[in-house]
């Protein structure tokens, strides 16, 4: 699992998970991967140093309601640059992009890959055999919707002002909860922490019901009783 935090200058929009297939596309996850945690450092192109992270990626296109596309790194300069140094070649297309919030990487020319990667808001069949799927949304699509009416509710917003603000890895993918305050999960068991002092890592934060501290008059009774008793506290 990899993470996007997206945002513009000024105001932060919330984080994507992303769980990657690795079988289908090895080299591509693995590409998708590294440039997320930026673990390759850097790349020199014909004397140009590209820094190879998603990082201040900016958000180049809305296609049509379709899909959001992301992925031409930052310090480039609209060069096709991958963690393999060029473009690569697309080993399969066996996923097909038939559903919402798949990670698919666009192909800038036939059969060839870089960094450039789509998420769709829809099925897409019209670009299987053309792009790659390499993963799917695990948690942020809401993200995706805010940019989408952020865009609609101001003429003139430029998209570009949108961008991966921070992106890695995710070791364990609950992590995002303690790491996204964004997220209704992450503001609803940060509270919880704060008040109890106790977090608990589950799928339904609304089930989950902490329990409360006991007061000193109540631990002072107890320990009274068990005193009685000759228990230990």
């Amino acid at each position: 699992h990899v993470f996007l935090d997206l945002g513009t200058d000024s105001v932060p929009l919330g984080r994507i998970i992303i769980q990657l297939f690795t079988q289908a596309n090895s080299s591509a996850s693995e590409n998708f991967r590294c440039l997320c945690n930026g673990e390759k450092g850097s790349v020199d192109i014909e004397g140009h140093v590209v820094d190879l992270t998603y990082r201040e990626t900016r958000l180049a296109s809305i296609n049509n309601g379709r899909y959001v596309e992301f992925g031409q790194l930052a310090s480039a300069r609209g060069q096709k640059v991958s963690i393999f140094g060029r473009e690569f070649n697309i080993e399969s297309y066996e996923l097909p992009h038939d559903s919402v919030g798949l990670v698919s990487m666009i192909a800038d020319r036939p059969g060839k890959i870089a960094s450039s990667f789509l998420i769709s808001l829809e099925p897409l069949p019209d670009l299987n055999n053309r792009y790659t799927v390499i993963g799917k949304v695990r948690s942020g699509m809401d993200t995706l919707t805010k940019i989408q009416k952020l865009i609609k509710e101001s003429n003139s917003f430029d998209i570009r002002q949108i961008r991966i603000v921070n992106c890695g890895q995710l070791d364990d993918p609950k992590e995002h909860i303690l790491r996204d305050p964004l997220s209704l999960q992450g503001m609803q068991r940060v509270r919880d922490f704060n008040k109890y002092n106790r977090l608990f890592f589950d799928n339904k934060p609304e089930s989950f019901e902490p329990v409360p501290k006991q007061s000193e008059t109540e631990v002072g009774k107890r320990i009274k009783m068990s005193e009685i008793n000759d228990e230990k506290p």
